[in-house]
């Protein structure tokens, strides 16, 4: 007799996973001195994500989700023997939380490999008399940026660019704000190394930018639907991406997303890629413009770089969330966690995480609302987060959706929270500690 989906998922444990009951995180005093030149590390940068300066949040917050993000990666990295590996086979009734995709000397390898490339690629870009820089999205690519300074590449050629494609945990949201010069001059060859491609929105922001530019500066039009209208090209994007389109429509989207990227000079350097076919997309048009016989010997030059940087690319399967790939010290993939949610969760639970409205109140005005941690992002090696792929989508009706992954996650953080605003602000002290959170 089979096992009820419900009981199979109670067997879903990732508390017991992870371990780390809330008491062993150390909670800091408001009078123990803090290094507030901490927030500029990169390993701070790399697991919080700050939607304002860090002296507008509670420092003692950021430094204890901080820490709770750090021992967490650092609690998995101890035990990872004891994880499944993604080829293990799975009993029947049962799901996992996290497994081991890639050994961290097989990754460390793999990014040996990528950087090579990458300063391969620059090299032959200068060698035809062009001017190249990389643009390195800030949340995503600081590891990759650091470990290129390493190469000893110069500083002007190396830009670090606010351009996000998710929100939460939801990918395909572009933004780009105050892009430097650097990558809108249109005499420039754009490199764009990221640590992962998904839903590539953020491909349309710099390319709509530089089409921009190259419109005004040579007089042009720019005849192209998403230039002309970027969010619904986008919103078509995420259709793609999820499956929702007729095949045809589909491989048309990304024919169009690849072709403005080289009309603009922009070359696709992911180190990680979960979207096969704009992979497919660019190599073909690579492919076909290499063996043009009218172009000219740059196009054909940058038509093999293009298609060199994503043979070599590191595909993973679409519907795995993809986390860790440690480099160099610094935290690279991961699960977003919205600080919002996580405060929701214990908002909308109140009773069950012991927390008052008062102590509600306080929390949210510590800026927990306005930032994001990257879960598990300081693992070693590759690993998967949720293999099976539990999801609402693909849940019966009645389903109790506490029970996802996700949901399990996001419980795990609040309860470390409600510990932390708990001892924070207890109810018989709480009017005489609001002075030191900001508003």
């Amino acid at each position: 007799m089979a096992i009820p989906l419900q009981e199979q998922i109670r067997q879903f444990d990732l508390r017991t996973a992870i371990g780390l009951p809330p008491e062993t995180i150390i909670y800091r005093h408001p009078e123990e001195e803090l290094d507030h030149t901490f927030f500029a590390s990169d390993e701070f940068r790399t697991r919080l994500v700050l939607k304002e300066d860090p002296k507008k949040y509670d420092t003692q917050l950021l430094y204890y989700l901080f820490s709770l993000s750090q021992d967490i990666d650092d609690g998995i990295n101890n035990t990872a023997d004891s994880y499944p590996h993604i080829k293990d086979p799975v009993e029947v009734g049962k799901f996992r939380e996290l497994v081991r995709l890639h050994t961290p000397e097989l990754m460390q390898q793999i990014q040996k490999n990528f950087i090579s490339m990458l300063k391969t690629s620059g090299e032959k870009i200068r060698e035809h008399g062009r001017e190249v820089v990389m643009a390195f999205p800030k949340w995503g690519s600081l590891a990759i940026l650091r470990a290129m300074e390493k190469e000893g590449l110069p500083g002007e050629m190396l830009i670090s660019a606010d351009i996000s494609g998710s929100v939460g945990t939801d990918t395909g949201h572009a933004r780009a704000e105050n892009l430097p010069q650097e990558l809108l001059d249109p005499n420039k060859v754009v490199l764009f190394p990221d640590d992962i491609f998904d839903t590539c929105v953020t491909l349309i922001e710099l390319g709509i930018a530089r089409a921009s530019v190259k419109a005004e500066q040579n007089g042009i039009r720019v005849n192209h639907r998403i230039f002309h209208n970027p969010d619904e090209f986008e919103e078509i994007m995420r259709k793609a991406r999820k499956g929702l389109l007729p095949e045809e429509e589909t491989e048309l989207v990304w024919k169009e997303l690849a072709k403005i990227l080289w009309d603009v000079d922009v070359i696709s350097a992911p180190f990680s890629i979960k979207n096969p076919p704009f992979a497919q997309a660019v190599i073909s048009l690579a492919s076909d413009i290499w063996n043009d016989p009218n172009v000219s010997d740059w196009d054909r030059q940058k038509a093999s770089i293009q298609g060199q940087l994503m043979f070599q690319t590191h595909y993973i399967n679409p519907n795995h969330w993809i986390i860790g790939g440690r480099w160099g010290g610094i935290p690279l993939l991961d699960t977003k966690v919205r600080g919002i949610t996580i405060w929701e969760e214990i908002s909308n639970h109140s009773e069950k995480y012991g927390v008052s409205a008062n102590q509600l109140e306080y929390l949210a005005q510590t800026g927990i609302l306005e930032l994001s941690l990257r879960s598990f992002s300081g693992l070693d090696g590759l690993w998967v987060f949720n293999p099976e792929g539990l999801c609402e989508e693909n849940m019966p009706n009645g389903y109790g959706e506490d029970l996802l992954p996700y949901n399990q996650l996001v419980q795990y953080y609040a309860d470390h929270i409600a510990s932390f605003t708990l001892n924070r602000w207890p109810d018989e002290s709480v009017n005489s500690v609001i002075q030191s959170v900001p508003v």
